[in-house]
């Protein structure tokens, strides 16, 4: 259960707003916390494995938009959340955009870890791609750490992208 409690717990500030998709069925949910003193939001959309706000950063009266996806593991259910993402950025353009996740899919064949990762057909990745350089966003590199999640004992778990501005 997330509430504003929680949320101001975990972002260490009373100012915080928040945003959550909750868990349905096997998805997981989606959770979102931002400054209200620096962020303003002034648009939200939540769907299918997505949230999505927009708003006017404080400091400099810049549009930004944020975008937090968990991507289902079936390609048809993957397709059309890409699907959905693109038309809301067509729609939106302008500002600056962060899209943010767990995609379930990999941009190379290098990304894939591990002994039990699912063999992913080529095809898959080609359109993550593809979907990638429409949005016209660019996957920003790590510093460190290749993952963003690791087991304790130092094991990768997840593949975690950000994709931003071009």
């Amino acid at each position: 259960m997330i509430d504003n409690k929680v949320c101001q717990a975990l972002w260490e500030d009373p100012e915080a707003g928040w945003e959550v998709q909750p868990v349905c069925n096997s998805a997981r949910g989606l959770l979102c916390i931002w400054n209200e003193e620096t962020f303003r939001l002034k648009n939200m959309l939540i769907g299918d494995g997505f949230i999505y706000l927009e708003g006017i950063w404080k400091a400099d009266g810049g549009k930004i938009v944020m975008v937090n996806i968990y991507s289902p593991c079936d390609v048809v259910l993957k397709r059309n959340l890409w699907k959905k993402i693109r038309q809301i950025r067509h729609a939106n353009m302008g500002g600056l955009w962060c899209i943010i996740g767990d995609f379930n899919c990999i941009r190379r064949p290098l990304e894939r870890i591990g002994t039990c990762q699912r063999m992913q057909d080529e095809g898959i990745m080609k359109e993550f791609n593809v979907w990638i350089v429409d949005l016209e966003v660019e996957d920003v590199p790590f510093v460190g750490r290749r993952f963003t999640c690791y087991r304790p004992n130092g094991q990768p778990k997840a593949n975690w992208n950000v994709y931003g501005p071009l």
